[in-house]
């Protein structure tokens, strides 16, 4: 008789086919005992079913029989088996079930089962109607190992049918953002008044213009706009279909000992990633740019939060880290998002060594270049590279690191980025809401004691890393107001008042509405505490008088004493219906305190939109209208639109908002409009303007046209060698069939026919590792020539607004000298005048036809070799050149100066016609390939030789 071997189900499993049994915890299965310990699969009866069919092993623990639970009057150590399928036997353990239905969602709401978010415009998961606990759909199926209990918690907002996309405001697009990870870019988003039917035509033009020109944050925001308008996220992934798929581990997260060896459990940690990470599970990439996935410590694992609970992942084997080289740079760098008590001895050191470096740094970088703005450091960004670079440096060893070559930007960056990626922020999350609560109190004074008491109550650690940022800050301001700079530091505490404070993930989306909380906390802990520094006291001086776009009445400020306008039509700053763009360009390069007000987009609702410039960028601020009021926010106090403009014209908007300490000081007037206006413009000025402004056009739309068509044949190039790539994968799995045909052969093949068969698989062999050799080169020049692709993207979409920008100065001049009478010929004689080169070292532009280029003589020399070149060229200007026969029969030489050097390429000669490389072997003659390069830099076939064939070395003007 065959021994039996029992276990218990530990989690909730729904049956993938009819050969499977569906499992709910605590359920008892018997089968029979198997010699082999790497089963994945046991065929057994589920005892509370009746069942037989096939389970997973990682969803069980195998249980002595003595062990099982009893059933009322059964003392045998296991229980009956049904006769048949019945209702679960579960007594004590039985759990209320939830009544679960699809639901649809605006504000994220937080997966019961996996703790990441729902969201999206479609059906995304579902919610159980007693407890309203929410489930991914993927989630679901596991929502039996949580009881049904009602919360004492509000239940989330849902929606029994979907919300399109464009019925989305701004504030839950910023929701949205937050569940996404990408609160980094929320403040410019919220500036922009970014709605969601906003979000489908966002692109990387947009972006750039908005502020975010740098690539991984564009490729970040793009693929999850791109999945939340598809309908596509965490909430759809599928269950593994097919028992084949399954492996013999448990999941990640499931930590009981008794399922699987210890060893076999991922040890995870939620991690930052610095490039596009993929799921090792799904395939799929991450989201946001902080805290996007788990990463296991020991063999480098990487999955999305819902992945780590949904699918059966294989076991950690931390002696093979997963892809080891994209890993080990985010392994290198985990330690650095850890709780803070264990990046440092408080006995020896005041905060990380990380932290301490960067503001050693920060503050050598201040006191050495006394021009640098101290406050506007904190809002600027790094370049990506660069960051990237000193963040490793850093973490290798930060107290000794030679960090020489990295600017004050890239050491602000470092620091703001180690705090963004604290697991628990300096403030810690435990203490978020009673902060919040003390924040909330009406008093100065009350609300001061309360945070300062709080800030004493924060673990040693937590506190000393406080102590000493705070510090830094006050170091910096002190420097700064010692350089005249008498205004508050409210960048800093903007900066700052989302890295050292957040909600714990769950409340994640919270922390948007929460932001003047923050902004309050931070400010009162700045100028209050005690952090061992002497704050300057802040006295602003007045404003500067605006530069332009002067008042119609005024060529000043405007008294906020004045007399209101009669009404809104008559007012100066009122623009009426004007799109956001042209409500950009006309607060363009204004003073902090300009203004205008133009209808809202919504219309008919009776609403307007301040725009107000504050800080560098512009702010746009819904002004309300209901039941006959105005205002901000309610309640509406304001009886029409200029009698509350005229109330803020002397009053600060701080109190409607902490971030919008300003007055409307400067009104942009509809009735002079153009910068070209100033009284001092006459036609001769506005005139070299123009030129000026076509010549600009006219450069940029030169480089424009010459990236789109490096951009166009790299396009072209790179799908030809993907086709190349998918080929060489398809003879690549041709010849590994043979060849695992051949070895079964040989196992098979007699005596006299062993021989012959090695032979041919050794043949086979060499093939083979031809084939991945020439795949792999061919795979590391797609990789090269995609990088370039990206560049030239980049450089593009940049080209694209300069263009704009340019041709829309210039129709500006043209319009202001047709309304001073100038004649359009005149206008013309100006634009023809200045479309030609100005520069000497184009006349290979100016005179094709009487180039030298023409006559070979100056520059091909049929009798010489490499040392003749150097003696010809030496202490010759750069692009200096003569071409000569090469050493390979048949073939071409170009020697050329670049650079004060002399270098050798070889030109190619091919039935298509001569070049330096394929594709580029396209030129019918050499003459023909000379006269191309005289007007285009070799730079792209290398990129030493920054210089076109400029001079021939036998031409006169070289001599």
């Amino acid at each position: 008789m065959e021994e039996k071997v029992f276990y218990e189900a530990l989690y909730a499993y729904n049956a993938r086919g009819d050969s499977q049994l569906s499992l709910l915890p605590g359920d008892v299965l018997e089968a029979a005992k198997t010699s082999r310990s790497d089963e994945s699969w046991l065929r057994g009866i589920n005892h509370r079913t009746g069942d037989t069919g096939f389970f997973p092993v990682s969803y069980v623990r195998q249980v002595p029989r003595d062990g099982l639970p009893r059933e009322e009057s059964n003392d045998s150590g296991y229980c009956e088996l049904n006769p048949s399928p019945g209702p679960p036997q579960l007594s004590s353990r039985r759990r209320r079930e939830h009544r679960l239905v699809d639901i649809y969602l605006v504000t994220p709401v937080i997966c019961k089962h996996c703790h990441d978010y729902l969201w999206g415009e479609a059906s995304v998961g579902k919610k159980c109607e007693e407890c309203h606990s929410c489930f991914h759909h993927a989630c679901a199926h596991f929502s039996a190992q949580h009881p049904c209990s009602r919360q004492k918690d509000s239940p989330p907002i849902t929606y029994s049918k979907a919300v399109p996309l464009n019925q989305w405001t701004c504030e839950n697009v910023l929701d949205w953002m937050a569940s996404v990870n990408m609160l980094a870019y929320a403040d410019v988003f919220k500036a922009k008044d970014v709605k969601g039917s906003d979000l489908a035509s966002l692109d990387r033009e947009k972006l750039a213009s908005m502020g975010i020109k740098e690539e991984y944050p564009q490729n970040a925001i793009l693929l999850c706009i791109g999945e939340l308008c598809r309908g596509a996220n965490a909430s759809s992934l599928p269950l593994q279909s097919s028992c084949e798929d399954e492996r013999n581990y448990a999941s990640p997260l499931l930590k009981d000992e008794g399922s699987v060896k210890q060893s076999q459990l991922h040890q995870f940690e939620c991690q930052s990633f610095v490039e596009a990470e993929q799921c090792d599970s799904c395939r799929h990439l991450l989201r946001g740019l902080a805290h996007q996935g788990l990463l296991c410590h020991d063999c480098g694992f990487v999955c999305h939060r819902s992945c780590a609970v949904t699918t059966v992942l294989p076991a950690c084997r931390a002696q093979q880290l997963q892809r080891p080289q994209q890993r080990a740079t985010a392994l290198a760098l985990a330690a650095l998002s850890r709780d803070l008590t264990t990046q440092f001895n408080l006995a020896e050191q005041s905060a990380p060594s990380y932290l301490l470096r960067c503001i050693q740094e920060i503050e050598l970088f201040a006191h050495a270049h006394p021009a640098v703005d101290l406050y506007k450091v904190y809002t600027s960004t790094a370049y990506p590279e660069s960051l990237q670079k000193l963040t490793v440096k850093l973490r290798e060893d930060p107290m000794n690191a030679d960090l020489s070559g990295f600017n004050i930007y890239c050491h602000v960056g470092a620091l703001k980025k180690y705090l963004m990626e604290l697991v628990n922020p300096v403030i810690p999350v435990q203490f978020y809401e009673r902060f919040l609560e003390a924040a909330k109190q009406g008093g100065e004074e009350q609300c001061k004691v309360r945070l300062l008491h709080m800030v004493h109550q924060l673990p040693p650690h937590y506190s000393a890393t406080l102590r000493c940022i705070m510090g830094h800050l006050n170091r910096l301001c002190r420097l700064q107001h010692s350089r005249g700079f008498r205004e508050r530091p409210q960048g800093l505490i903007n900066a700052f008042c989302f890295l050292l404070l957040r909600p714990a993930w769950e409340n994640i989306v919270n922390i948007i509405r929460n932001g003047k909380l923050h902004a309050r906390i931070i400010e009162i802990l700045f100028f209050h505490g005690d952090w061992g520094e002497t704050l300057p006291s802040f006295d602003a001086p007045a404003p500067a008088l605006p530069p332009r776009r002067l008042s119609r009445t005024t060529h000043g400020v405007t008294s906020p004493t004045d007399q209101s306008p009669k009404g809104l039509q008559d007012a100066e700053w009122y623009w009426g219906d004007i799109s956001r763009e042209e409500c950009q360009e006309k607060m363009k390069d204004t003073p902090d305190g300009t203004f205008l007000v133009r209808d809202a987009t919504d219309r008919g609702s009776g609403d307007y939109t301040l725009t107000l410039r504050v800080g560098g960028s512009n702010k746009l601020i819904k002004i309300y209208h209901r039941m006959g009021k105005y205002g901000f926010s309610e309640p509406l106090n304001f009886s029409t639109v200029p009698e509350l403009i005229q109330y803020f014209r002397s009053e600060s908007l701080a109190q409607y908002n902490s971030f919008l300490n300003v007055k409307l000081l400067y009104p942009v007037s509809k009735y002079q409009q153009a910068d070209i206006e100033d009284v001092d413009a006459d036609v001769e000025k506005v005139g070299m303007k123009l030129m000026e402004a076509n010549r600009d056009f006219l450069n940029k739309t030169k480089q424009f046209d010459q990236f789109h068509d490096q951009f166009t044949r790299l396009s072209n190039e790179l799908q030809l060698k993907n086709q190349a790539l998918q080929s060489f994968s398809e003879a690549v799995r041709m010849f590994e069939e043979q060849h695992e045909v051949l070895r079964r052969f040989q196992k098979e093949a007699s005596e006299h026919e062993r021989k012959s068969l090695e032979e041919n698989n050794q043949v086979l062999q060499n093939r083979l590792t031809t084939l991945k050799e020439n795949k792999a080169q061919l795979e590391q020049d797609v990789k090269g020539r995609q990088a370039y692709y990206k560049t030239l993207e980049r450089e593009i979409n940049g080209l694209k607004l300069e263009v704009a920008e340019a041709n829309k100065q210039r129709e500006h001049c043209q319009i202001w000298l047709t309304s001073k009478g100038v004649k359009k010929d005149s206008i013309n004689k100006l634009l023809q005048e200045s479309s030609g080169e100005t520069k000497e070292t184009s006349k290979v532009h100016e005179e094709p036809e009487s180039l030298p280029h023409h006559n070979e003589s100056t520059w091909f020399v049929q009798e010489c070799d490499r040392g003749d070149a150097l003696r010809l060229l030496e202490g010759r200007c750069n692009g200096t050149f003569l071409i000569r026969p090469s050493k390979t029969a048949g073939q071409y030489a170009l020697s050329i100066v670049a650079d004060g050097t002399v270098n050798h390429c070889l030109i190619m000669k091919t039935d298509k016609g001569f070049g330096f490389a394929e594709p580029y072997n396209i030129h019918p003659t050499l003459r023909s390939l000379v006269l191309h390069y005289a007007k285009t830099s070799l730079e792209e076939h290398n990129n030493k030789l920054k210089t076109t064939m400029a001079y021939p070395v036998f031409a006169q003007h070289n001599s």
